[in-house]
């Protein structure tokens, strides 16, 4: 496995998402972070940007995704994500941590998880 990593820190996503339906009533931010360990290592991609995982079509599917429908749980979001990750081509792995601003007296409260490579 690479140790080679594509980053993608601080999306911002205005997504419907809590357990109670008054919190799912109006949009709020999370942020995301992900990280992709790409199939290639970046030595092999010989500066040819068709060989590398386009970022910006990543954050593209990512925004749609966390927008079309509603959701109870950040575990929810965070899997799906990782899942549309994995659909590049040339990821072999992606982790995705999701922080969401809800509780007064914490900063955030989030998940984590990472899909593909062995466990895919």
């Amino acid at each position: 496995m690479s140790a080679d990593r594509i980053l993608i820190e601080g999306l911002r996503l205005r997504v419907r998402i809590g357990v109670p339906a008054h919190e799912r009533a109006t949009p709020q931010e999370l942020r995301a972070d992900i990280e992709i360990v790409p199939a290639t290592e970046f030595g092999g991609l010989a500066d040819e940007i068709g060989r590398t995982v386009d970022y910006h079509a990543v954050v593209t599917a990512v925004e749609v995704l966390a927008g079309e429908r509603e959701r109870r749980l950040l575990e929810t979001l965070a899997d799906e994500i990782a899942a549309c990750v994995l659909e590049f081509q040339g990821v072999a792995e992606a982790a995705v941590t999701l922080r969401k601003f809800i509780l007064p007296q914490v900063d955030a409260v989030g998940v984590s998880v990472r899909r593909g490579g062995r466990g895919r």
